[in-house]
């Protein structure tokens, strides 16, 4: 088994009395990409928050490498874990090559690196256009580019339904892009809505419901109807994409929760 780089132990947050997080307890393997999955309201924006460092959990540690997160330097964080939340802002009117050169910001300039992101994510064409004039798949895209320009071999990614906005010629190459990334970075953590997208992409998958860890393990043992069906509150069905196998739902049927 590969060693475990990020370790969640007893994490709970509350949001105006709601409780967000409820005891999870997780580790994403180096080598590996985890997709995280649930409904809405599940925890999985708060968790990834967490173990970006983002957010301060109410209780509970998250640890990189033995090490707490929480008491690395914001450099020495930024080195180590890179991450893209749900709906990625930018508060000037940067543009394109300047937002993903952003990524360096803590850590000693690469213009190679910045460049080398700007083209893996297709973006070329707009490099020198405001970010606020792109559309929100575009605008992810360049998050992306940031992150990737940003983490350093052996660090983490950690992305925030990365495709929610996308065409699907992009949620392709994305899947592509994040495949060839799990060789370079150790661990890569990802929520998903799009469980066919999180077949085909995760190693591992945790399962969140109403803030607390449902299962977690191989996506052969966690995309299985008798999981799903309560958390989603749908009927699954049994199919194959690209040889993998994967759950359908089946929205003409529900499953009472």
């Amino acid at each position: 088994m590969a060693p475990v780089t990020l370790v969640a132990r007893g994490l709970h947050h509350r949001f105006a009395g709601v409780t967000a997080l409820a005891g999870v307890s997780v580790e994403a393997q180096s080598g590996r990409t985890t997709v995280v999955i649930g409904p809405n309201a599940a925890g999985k924006s708060t968790l990834l928050r967490c173990l970006a460092g983002v957010l301060s959990p109410a209780q509970g540690e998250v640890e990189l490498n033995g090490v707490a997160l929480r008491s690395l330097s914001p450099a020495a964080r930024a080195a180590q874990v890179a991450y893209v939340p749900q709906r990625p802002r930018v508060a000037a009117s940067f543009s394109v090559a300047e937002v993903v050169a952003l990524g360096r910001f803590a850590l000693p300039p690469r213009p190679d690196r910045v460049q080398q992101a700007i083209e893996r994510w297709d973006l070329g064409g707009v490099a020198d256009r405001p970010f606020p004039e792109l559309s929100a798949g575009q605008q992810h895209r360049v998050a992306l580019a940031r992150a990737t320009a940003q983490a350093e071999p052996g660090g983490c990614l950690i992305l925030d339904e990365p495709t929610a906005s996308m065409d699907l010629a992009h949620v392709r190459s994305t899947i592509d892009h994040l495949r060839r990334a799990v060789a370079a970075f150790s661990t890569i953590v990802v929520s998903l809505h799009d469980l066919a997208v999180a077949a085909v992409l995760a190693d591992d998958v945790w399962v969140l419901d109403r803030g607390r860890l449902v299962g977690a393990g191989p996506v052969s043992e966690m995309l299985r109807p008798e999981i799903l069906q309560p958390v989603f509150g749908v009927a699954f069905a049994s199919g194959v994409l690209e040889g993998e196998s994967i759950v359908v739902p089946r929205l003409g049927a529900s499953e009472g929760r």
